[in-house]
């Protein structure tokens, strides 16, 4: 399941901005929240939210 389908639009623009050292500590923090009810794959979504980045990035870069 792709666990960045049941993330709120901020919450994903939030995880896609942060350094990566930092982004399963505030994926097991969204986790806790009552919206998210621990439904959240913090694993999962982290290599889901670095592979975004990734083609986010990667996409940039073959528009110049």
């Amino acid at each position: 399941m792709d666990t960045t389908i049941m993330l709120d639009p901020k919450d994903l623009a939030l995880l896609l901005s942060l350094e990566p050292a930092s982004l399963m500590g505030r994926i097991m923090l969204l986790n806790k929240d009552p919206r998210y009810h621990n439904r959240l794959d913090a694993i999962q979504l982290s290599a889901r939210i670095l592979e975004l980045r990734s083609s986010l990035v990667k996409g940039t870069d073959r528009k110049r």
